[in-house]
């Protein structure tokens, strides 16, 4: 019994040394890193010795510890799950389950259980401890590639090209600031453009197609009530009345045309132009203008200036302005335009009826003798005139009632003519034919029930 257990004694010594010999050479070994392994362990540095600017930069590479030249490079070592053996110079992952194969001493690994073999793999960036497509570099070429590298600064030559590059791209501060600066002081209000445009009118060196340029501008402008009050304020009532006694025909009408819209719907410019003796002129003009494209724009401006102005209406009657209209009509069928002479009386305040009563306009209609011209205005072949001439009528039916009654026939005929293009519209129109007969209509009826009163 004492042999077997100093035998058992002597077996277990004996793998007690096995073993710490085993350890001593694993310790050993992997202290020892391979020049391509997947990293220097070994403490070394890379170390940049600065030159001439103009020559290359000498790279040295210095280590803590000697390389063991000897050993070659075998690359990494890959896992399986199965025992793989471990050959000399190969660098092991961590995380491996390592062994000694006490039969032929070398070191023998394979994966953990439930590690994976893409765990130490990789597919370009992605997943994995070990890069099998990435190529590994000893100090030696780590060396030589970075002798490629200059000590020098960046290439001073392509700066200025990319600055150059830069600045076409883009505009410097200062630059947009100023013309930033430029284009609010570019942009007027209408009151610095009607104020402007009455200086330039005023001036003496335009000739007629800058005057007539300037004035059709204006005429757009004093449209707006604000802008023709300004304008009227700095004393352009003044420069048109002037315009109206020049030589020329076409700077006449342009002038009639924007006392016409200045004047339009807007008391205070009425007012002004009354005031600077607009309506004299033009009573004068509708009896000696040679031009007839001007008289349009002077009855424009003068039925303008007479709509819903009392006043100015009685100074129309005052100033012979009736007769004056009476002499154009044989000469010209087409333009005048009663509806826009003679007013309805409005009952909208006390002041305006009283105004209203002074003013014998129907009295002074008739006794002129302008109620024979309403019949022979119908004969116009445009539809406007047409209307015109009907909503005058149908606003002097009382005043021109025999008149009105002669041109019965020809209103029954325009009844028929409107009717039938009437029923052509759709909902989608104006509806201006459906309205033109109803002016019709209502003469007519009128008249009849007239005739009937008398009988």
């Amino acid at each position: 019994m004492m042999p077997l257990i100093k035998g058992l004694r002597v077996l277990n010594l004996l793998s007690v040394s096995l073993f710490l010999i085993c350890c001593y050479h694993m310790l050993a070994n992997t202290q020892k890193v391979p020049p391509g392994g997947d990293n220097i362990r070994n403490g070394g540095a890379l170390t940049l010795v600065p030159q001439d600017p103009t020559d290359d930069a000498d790279v040295t590479v210095e280590n803590s510890e000697e390389i063991d030249e000897d050993v070659p490079s075998m690359g990494v070592f890959y896992p399986t799950k199965e025992w793989k053996t471990v050959k000399k110079g190969q660098a092991i992952p961590a995380g491996l389950h390592v062994r000694m194969n006490l039969e032929t001493g070398g070191r023998e690994a394979k994966l953990m259980e439930g590690d994976s073999e893409n765990k130490y793999r990789k597919s370009g960036n992605k997943g994995g401890r070990v890069n099998p497509s990435q190529k590994s570099l000893t100090p030696q070429q780590l060396k030589e590639a970075l002798k490629e590298f200059k000590t020098t600064k960046l290439d001073d030559q392509d700066n200025e090209v990319r600055k150059k590059e830069v600045f076409k791209s883009f505009r410097k501060y200062d630059e947009l600031k100023k013309e930033l600066a430029d284009m609010n002081s570019e942009i007027k209000t209408d009151a610095e453009i009607v104020t402007q445009m009455f200086h330039r009118l005023n001036s003496t060196d335009l000739d007629g197609t800058q005057k007539k340029h300037l004035l059709e501008d204006l005429e757009y402008y004093l449209h707006q009530i604000d802008n023709a009050n300004v304008f009227c304020n700095l004393g352009g009532m003044t420069l048109l009345m002037k315009g109206l006694n020049d030589s020329l025909a076409l700077t006449r009408e342009q002038s009639a045309f924007v006392i016409g819209s200045a004047v339009q719907s807007n008391p205070a410019a009425q007012i002004k132009a009354l005031e600077a003796g607009i309506l004299p002129q033009l009573i004068r003009l509708l009896s000696t203008e040679p031009e007839a494209r001007v008289l349009p724009r002077l009855l424009y401006a003068l039925s303008s200036l007479i709509r819903h102005f009392p006043y100015a209406q009685k100074h129309l009657l005052d100033l012979g302005g009736l007769a004056a209209l009476k002499s154009m009509i044989p000469n010209n069928k087409d333009l005048p335009n009663l509806q826009d002479i003679t007013l309805s009386i409005e009952n909208k305040n006390k002041e305006k009826v009283q105004q209203y009563e002074m003013v014998h306009l129907r009295d002074a209609i008739r006794e002129q003798g302008l109620c024979v011209w309403l019949p022979r205005l119908l004969e116009a072949t445009d539809h406007d005139s047409r209307e015109k001439v009907l909503q005058a009528m149908l606003t002097l039916t009382d005043t021109c009632r025999e008149d009105i009654s002669l041109a019965l026939p020809t209103l029954k005929k325009l009844l028929q003519e409107y009717t039938h293009l009437a029923a052509g519209e759709t909902d989608q129109d104006d509806q201006y034919f459906s309205g033109i007969v109803q002016y019709i209509t209502q003469i007519i009826s009128s008249s009849q029930r007239d005739s009937k009163d008398e009988l």
